[in-house]
C-alpha cells in the first residue's frame, strides 16, 4: 500500500497563517509516500507569494509533485500572462517533478492552465497526446494517477481511458471539501478525486481540508482531513474497490 497526501489551492497571499504550520504538522504525522499539489500555489502569482509557497513546500521532507493552477499566472499583467504565463511558477518551484513512480503507483502531472481564458482549463489534443505518451511508459501493474488543477471533462477523459487506462485523477480548483469529493464523471473505470483548499481564506462556503489516499492495486481509501477547531482531523473515510465495470464504493455497492 502507498499513501498520497493530496493538497490543493494553497493561495499564498490569501492564507490563514495559523493553518500553514498545522498543515505541515499534519503531513509530518501522516508521513505520506508523496505529496501531490494540484495547483494554485499563490493568489496573484506575485514573486513574494511564490517565495512563501516555495518555502512551505521545501519544508516538507517528502517527495513532491506539483502542477500549476490559473492563480499561478498573472491576472492583471496581460503582457506577462500572454508571453510568459508560468515564469514565476517555474522560477519558484524549480525542477519539482511532474512524474513519480515507485513500483506500485505512478503519478503524472498535467498542466491545464489557459492564459487566454484565465479561469478556464485548457484540454488540448497536444496536452492529452503528451499525457498519453507518458502513460505508455508506465509499468502495466502500476496504479496510474493523473494530477491536474482543473477537473478533466468527462468526454475527454473517456476518450483517453479507452486506450490509456487511468485509475484516478486528482484535481482542485473548485475548493470542494465535504461535498462531491469523489466521482466518476461518466468514466466508471476512473475515479476523480477533488481536494478543497488547504490553507486559504477563499472557502466558498466550505471548510479548509486536504485528502489522504491509501492506494492499493484494486482499492483506494480516501480520507477527508478537515480543519476542526485547531487541527486537521479525519472527517470521513470512503473505500472504493475495483470490480468488473469500474470502481464501486465498498460502503453501499454503488458506482462511485
Amino acid at each position: 500500500m502507498r499513501t498520497i497526501a493530496h493538497i490543493s489551492d494553497l493561495h499564498f497571499g490569501a492564507i490563514r497563517g495559523d493553518l500553514v504550520c498545522n498543515l505541515r504538522d499534519a503531513l509530518l504525522d501522516l508521513s505520506p509516500n508523496i505529496v501531490a499539489v494540484s495547483g494554485d500555489l499563490t493568489q496573484r502569482a506575485r514573486r513574494w507569494q511564490f517565495v512563501q509557497a516555495a518555502a512551505f513546500l521545501a519544508s516538507l521532507p517528502f517527495p513532491l509533485l506539483t502542477v500549476p493552477g490559473n492563480h499561478d499566472m498573472p491576472l492583471y499583467n496581460l503582457y506577462r500572462r500572454w508571453t510568459k504565463p508560468l515564469a514565476g511558477y517555474r522560477h519558484a518551484v524549480g525542477e519539482l517533478p511532474t512524474f513519480y513512480e515507485d513500483g506500485e503507483m505512478a503519478l503524472v502531472g498535467m498542466d491545464t492552465t489557459k492564459p487566454f481564458g484565465w479561469k478556464e482549463g485548457r484540454f488540448s489534443r497536444r496536452r492529452f497526446a503528451h499525457l498519453a505518451s507518458i502513460l505508455d511508459r508506465i509499468p502495466e501493474h502500476d496504479v496510474r494517477i493523473v494530477v491536474a488543477h482543473h477537473p478533466l471533462p468527462g468526454h475527454k477523459l473517456a476518450t483517453l481511458t479507452r486506450t490509456h487506462p487511468v485509475d484516478m485523477v486528482l484535481t482542485g480548483h473548485h475548493h470542494i471539501g465535504r461535498h462531491a469529493l469523489v466521482e466518476t464523471a461518466g468514466t466508471p473505470g476512473c475515479l476523480t478525486i477533488h481536494a478543497g483548499t488547504a490553507v486559504s481564506r477563499r472557502l466558498r462556503g466550505q471548510t479548509n481540508s486536504f485528502n489522504l489516499l491509501r492506494v492499493e492495486r484494486n482499492a483506494v481509501e480516501v480520507d477527508l482531513m478537515l480543519w476542526e477547531g485547531g487541527r486537521f482531523e479525519l472527517e470521513s473515510s470512503n473505500r472504493f474497490v475495483r470490480v468488473r465495470g469500474g470502481w464501486r464504493s465498498s460502503g453501499d455497492g454503488s458506482v462511485a
